[in-house]
């Protein structure tokens, strides 16, 4: 069998594999390989790269997709979870492709890049922990986080934002429910309920501990909804009207929501606020164009002299037929 040689020249002469002839003379030749070697040689490299770039492809494409589900005006903080950050790591966040927040390697902080979120961003240097508040339904997509250290991280997040009820209104006596939003709460490690900065309810996985507040003014009336975490507030009164607060947490992200509660008299039932409001303002405007007729009455009888005892009924319906 006739065993080729590639010959490796100082100058730059390019040959094909089968085409190398058996031997070569050129002025330069550094040395002398066997065809055989150089054929392992060609195939080892493509083989590495093919399998770098899968390696790549595959750190990229094989991110685990964590699954945040959110409502309408809730504020969402997204945590790097077990990823540590290190003094001198460059943090980047990007929501659908665009760089949206970045921390660089000396510690300088900047949010919404490109202008979408309107002073809602904060990103905390040390953790590299991303809030968004106010959410609206045109934040929901996919948010990326990237760590460049000596290695580089990856995590994705899918955020949807729902629209959903964050006031609720009941009569005096029924039952208000406080909805988490959930289908369930093992996602969850820890629930909060607050009402005026006390924490009424606490919810906690970990230690599978449930814990009502102590104070009279629910004295026995909450009730956790197992599955879901909501709260529900029985017996209502009208000192239970105010804000609640919900703070839902996880290693992945935090989630707050505040819900507004009114508890209206049972006896003003049907009437809404804006109806009691128009009703009033009615009585208002009539009550006032009477006093002026009265006035202008009274202002032509001290013209025109003492006129004898007429009634105050027979005076309104003269003067009102004149005018």
């Amino acid at each position: 069998m006739t065993q080729h040689t590639l010959v490796v020249l100082r100058n730059h002469v390019t040959w094909s594999v089968d085409s190398i002839p058996s031997s070569v003379t050129y002025p330069g030749s550094l040395l002398s390989l066997s065809l055989d070697t150089v054929r392992k040689g060609i195939n080892m490299r493509i083989s590495t790269s093919f399998l770098c770039v899968l390696l790549v492809v595959g750190g990229v494409l094989g991110v685990e997709e964590k699954k945040v589900t959110v409502m309408k005006g809730d504020t969402v903080t997204l945590n790097p979870d077990d990823a540590e950050i290190k003094t001198g790591d460059t943090i980047l966040w990007k929501f659908e492709g665009s760089i949206i927040g970045r921390r660089k390697s000396d510690g300088n902080v900047s949010t919404d890049v490109d202008g979408r979120f309107k002073e809602k961003l904060l990103l905390d240097k040390l953790t590299g922990s991303l809030t968004i508040t106010d959410l609206t339904t045109d934040y929901t997509g996919l948010y990326q986080l990237e760590i460049r250290s000596t290695t580089e991280i990856f995590k994705n997040y899918k955020v949807t934002v729902n629209d959903g009820m964050k006031t609720v209104s009941v009569k005096k006596g029924d039952s208000v429910t406080l909805d988490t939003g959930l289908f369930e709460i093992k996602g969850y490690d820890l629930i909060l309920w607050m009402s005026k900065g006390h924490v009424i309810a606490e919810i906690n996985r970990n230690t599978n501990q449930v814990i009502f507040s102590p104070e009279e003014k629910f004295n026995g009336r909450l009730q956790r909804e197992h599955q879901t975490g909501s709260l529900t507030i029985h017996d209502s009164r009208i000192t239970d009207s105010g804000d609640y607060h919900l703070n839902m947490s996880c290693s992945t992200f935090t989630l707050q929501r505040t819900i507004r509660v009114t508890v209206t008299n049972g006896s003003v039932t049907g009437l809404s606020v804006t109806g009691i409001v128009l009703i009033v303002v009615v009585v208002i405007v009539v009550l006032i164009i009477i006093g002026f007729l009265v006035m202008k009455i009274k202002k032509k009888i001290k013209k025109r002299g003492a006129i004898p005892n007429p009634s105050s009924t027979e005076l309104l319906e003269s003067e009102l037929m004149r005018d």
